[in-house]
């Protein structure tokens, strides 16, 4: 536990910032790689593959508050992170080397396996944030640290399988997932490693009764403030989801662009946000968090509305929307975060000192995997709507329902987390 004022030293920023490289790689690809790999390679349909991953993230939805739960108890955040990182490598490569054919059952198990590491890993990994440190500007600091790394680890995603060499046959997200596969299962123990052996020197291990967790869960479940907070992170992080899920279709059949153009403006999206990154944080240290993420989810809604507008081949123009929604999408990773560690250390000291981050964190998990799933609901309805990835050609009402999807969609959902955000006061 750190006393307060005190600031974190260089070794503990990169070690602990460096496991997010391997995490956001991951997210990456299992968040939009992955649905143009089972829909075009594998062979899945959009309805099948929209069920399995709904149900895949209702699982997820459990994992979160029980080892959110279980961790609280313990009093201890490593070992999970030690145990869940071997279960999450393994789900990890069977999900993204899976062979042509593979059954839906196949896509499904896989997806248990590695969804159940990565919340071993990732939930108490963020709770540690909140347990360890007191003071809110150097939470704030350490977690903009966290997501910047984070960043390296999405651009290391888009990079290093385009400078790769592609056989010839082999679509771009089928060559982009077996190459991180490989690169994870080498890059990720190291990493692990150095964290812990920095890490635990740091956190103390502080045991909770089950009666003292239940009553801070209670607690939480209580809180006006966390409830509206969750409920802004949960349509907002909807909103991110749908042209997450939609990026690849949408540059490809609405605006006709490559694959490596795309993948070059996802780059772009990316570097975006590690730039705006910095900027959200000074800004919140003038104004309050709440407000600052409020003026950057309405930037956003703005930028979107160009996105509705563009004509077949506009690649100018989508480059100068990924750019600037990117530079938005820094304040929904780091202001949130913030607001929700604040809260965590308001609720322990009202709680005797009673930490429930894992409770938090889970909760909190729930949230973004519900927004997911939500967001993959959309798949079936394009395919009602007569949208088929595969096709050659595709109806303007097609393309219309795709783009109403990528872009009206998210302005809607954003707006209501606007409101939300407005009855907040921290």
């Amino acid at each position: 536990m750190f006393k307060p004022g005190t600031r974190c030293s260089k070794g503990q920023i990169f070690s602990y910032s460096g496991l997010s490289i391997p995490l956001a790689m991951l997210g990456l690809p299992a968040f939009i790689y992955l649905s143009p790999f089972y829909a075009e390679t594998v062979g899945l349909s959009l309805s099948t593959l929209g069920l399995i991953l709904l149900l895949s993230r209702l699982w997820d939805m459990i994992n979160d508050p029980l080892i959110g739960f279980l961790s609280d108890k313990s009093g201890q955040r490593l070992p999970w992170i030690l145990w869940g990182t071997p279960l999450l490598l393994l789900g990890t490569w069977c999900v993204f080397t899976a062979p042509f054919g593979a059954s839906p059952g196949w896509l499904l198990f896989w997806l248990f396996v590695f969804y159940l590491g990565w919340t071993c890993v990732s939930v108490p990994y963020a709770a540690m944030v909140a347990d360890t440190i007191p003071d809110t500007n150097e939470r704030t600091r350490l977690i903009t640290w966290r997501e910047s790394f984070g960043v390296v680890g999405l651009v290391a995603a888009l990079v290093v399988p385009n400078v790769l060499p592609r056989a010839d046959g082999v679509s771009a997200p089928e060559h982009a997932l077996g190459i991180l596969s490989v690169l994870l299962l080498i890059l990720t123990p190291p990493l692990v490693l150095f964290f812990w052996r920095v890490w635990r020197k740091v956190v103390t291990p502080k045991k909770s009764a089950a009666t003292d967790l239940l009553k801070a869960w209670r607690a939480i479940l209580k809180d006006v403030t966390f409830r509206r907070l969750l409920g802004a992170y949960t349509v907002n992080a909807l909103a991110n989801a749908l042209p997450g899920l939609l990026f690849f279709f949408f540059a490809g059949d609405r605006l006709g662009l490559s694959d490596d153009t795309a993948n070059i403006f996802l780059l772009l999206y990316f570097v975006a946000a590690a730039m705006g990154m910095p900027i959200w944080l000074r800004l919140s240290k003038r104004y309050p968090k709440q407000t600052v993420w409020r003026w950057a989810m309405l930037l956003t809604c703005a930028i979107f509305v160009a996105a509705v507008l563009l004509p077949y081949g506009a690649a100018t123009g989508f480059m100068l929307v990924c750019i600037g929604t990117g530079l938005c999408l820094g304040a929904d990773v780091v202001l949130p975060a913030s607001l929700q560690t604040d809260l965590i250390q308001k609720a322990a000291a009202e709680q005797n000192g009673v930490s429930a981050a894992g409770a938090y964190v889970g909760l909190w998990g729930i949230a973004t995997k519900l927004a997911i799933a939500g967001g993959s609901i959309i798949y079936p309805v394009l395919e009602l709507a007569g949208y088929d990835p595969k096709a050659a050609e595709h109806s303007a009402d097609a393309l219309l329902a795709l783009g109403i999807s990528y872009a009206v969609v998210p302005i809607v959902l954003k707006l209501i987390a606007i409101y939300w955000m407005s009855r907040i006061k921290l």
